[in-house]
C-alpha cells in the first residue's frame, strides 16, 4: 500500500490543488475502494491478477516518478 500512498503524495504535490478523486465521484466511490482492496490483497496474501502484474505496475510508477523528479529538478535550475 505504500506505493499508493507515495504516488498520491506525488500527485498532490504535482497538481497543487485538490486531489483528482474529488473531480470524479464515480472514481472516488467505486474505483478507489477496488484499488485499496487489490493493494491489501497483494500485501497480505500476495495476490496478483496475472503473474508479474505488481512488478509491471511498480516499474511504471517508478519511471513516472523519476520523470517527474527530473522535470522538477530541471525547473529548479
Amino acid at each position: 500500500m505504500e506505493g499508493g500512498i507515495g504516488s498520491s503524495a506525488v500527485l498532490l504535490d504535482y497538481a497543487k490543488r485538490a486531489p483528482a478523486l474529488l473531480d470524479n465521484l464515480v472514481q472516488a466511490f467505486l474505483m478507489a475502494p477496488f484499488f485499496v482492496l487489490l493493494e491489501a490483497l497483494h500485501k497480505f496474501v500476495g495476490y496478483e491478477p496475472y503473474p508479474g502484474f505488481h512488478a509491471k505496475v511498480q516499474k511504471l510508477i517508478d519511471e513516472a516518478r523519476k520523470e517527474w523528479e527530473d522535470k522538477k529538478a530541471k525547473k529548479m535550475t
